[in-house]
């Protein structure tokens, strides 16, 4: 299925699929005019049901009244910020990040004055959106939590630019623990189990990921022009690095043969053909993963893995900084880290010696025979 509207969020449960319609703090499932949830496989339907809906949305918004904004609140900060240089300057798909955390801020605590947040507040804050229902159970939503908090630091810096207070509360606050520590990379058995398991389309947006280790938003917007048959040039989306990456033989492989084939794409990473929307990416991603077979793993950790197989074969923090686009080598010390830890474990593991005598003689005598 292959349906690209906006404010549409297509998932899976259970074996069943589900279709909402998410905008603006509303989240409703779609239905037809007889009250029955849409099927998400009946395209007609479907569009039918997202287009009442959008134009039921949109014309609420229309008619209902203008707040009038609090002087110096979160929402007139907001507003602000939005009109701001600052704002201006940020790539598209960062945006969209940020206003993930602004659309909730600006609608549950909008109203509260800047110069009045105290770090007790902003722990509160943080609290609110821990927590999130999911098919009737509370599940963990620290990502969220932590990128609430993250947002708000930006935003009250942006504050104390406009001289409405001197500190900033939300400044290094205590992260709530994410499950599996984040976007972890993928083990090598995750990645073979894909590969194995993935159609051909998405067995090269892998092979991509993996040996290239950009973004998925920067593998979409990639064109056919940045790769010169050796290299490929990338100006990152998130942050704006501009890296050059000496393709994998791998890569370069796949590369020459998928652009033979396809002699009349624009884009490397293509959606029959037609260029990939970041969102709609990650979405079809997700649900490839899905299909494959894998838990606990995101399309972004894909990043993380070419990263640390870099570490393990030998890349020095400093290469894996270039590779990765990173402007600090924080995260880059992460995965070289983490490669330096299996190395010095695998020694230590060879170094280790049982002392001599009999019961060790008898331990190891009994463990042979069982398991012979």
């Amino acid at each position: 299925m292959n349906v690209d509207l906006p404010y549409l969020q297509v998932y899976r449960s259970r074996d069943r699929l589900f279709a909402y319609y998410r905008r603006d703090g509303l989240r409703k499932r779609l239905v037809a005019e007889d009250g029955t949830p849409v099927d998400p496989r009946n395209k007609a339907a479907l569009h039918h049901a997202w287009s009442r809906l959008n134009a039921a949305h949109e014309q609420a918004t229309a008619n209902a009244p203008k707040r009038t904004l609090r002087a110096r609140s979160i929402s007139d900060l907001i507003a602000r910020y939005r009109a701001s240089p600052e704002w201006h300057q940020k790539k598209p798909e960062t945006k969209r990040d940020y206003e993930k955390a602004i659309r909730p801020l600006e609608k549950d605590w909008g109203e509260l004055p800047v110069a009045g947040l105290r770090r007790h507040h902003i722990g509160a804050i943080r609290d609110r959106y821990a927590w999130r229902e999911e098919d009737g159970k509370r599940v963990s939503n620290a990502r969220q939590a932590n990128r609430v908090i993250t947002v708000l630091s930006i935003l009250i810096s942006y504050a104390i630019d406009l001289g409405w207070r001197e500190d900033n509360p939300a400044l290094r606050p205590k992260r709530l623990r994410t499950e599996g520590d984040g976007f972890r990379p993928w083990r090598a058995a995750e990645f073979a189990q894909f590969m194995d398991r993935a159609g051909e389309e998405w067995q090269f947006n892998a092979l991509f990921a993996a040996l290239s280790g950009q973004r998925g938003q920067d593998q979409v917007a990639m064109l056919w022009a940045d790769y010169d048959g050796s290299s490929l040039y990338v100006e990152q989306q998130k942050g704006g690095s501009k890296v050059w990456i000496e393709c994998h033989p791998m890569l370069k492989e796949a590369l020459d043969v998928r652009r033979l084939a396809r002699p009349d794409d624009t884009h490397i990473v293509s959606n029959n053909g037609k260029p990939y929307r970041a969102n709609h990416f990650q979405q079809m991603a997700g649900k490839a993963i899905r299909a494959a077979g894998l838990k606990d793993v995101v399309w972004h950790g894909l990043r993380g893995s070419a990263a640390s197989w870099a570490a393990e074969g030998g890349a020095s923090e400093k290469m894996i900084q270039a590779l990765l686009g990173h402007k600090t080598g924080q995260m880059s010390q992460r995965y070289a880290r983490g490669a330096e830890q299996r190395r010095l474990a695998a020694d230590a593991v060879r170094a280790i010696v049982i002392p001599a005598g009999q019961s060790r003689d008898k331990a190891l005598k009994d463990m042979t025979e069982n398991g012979s």
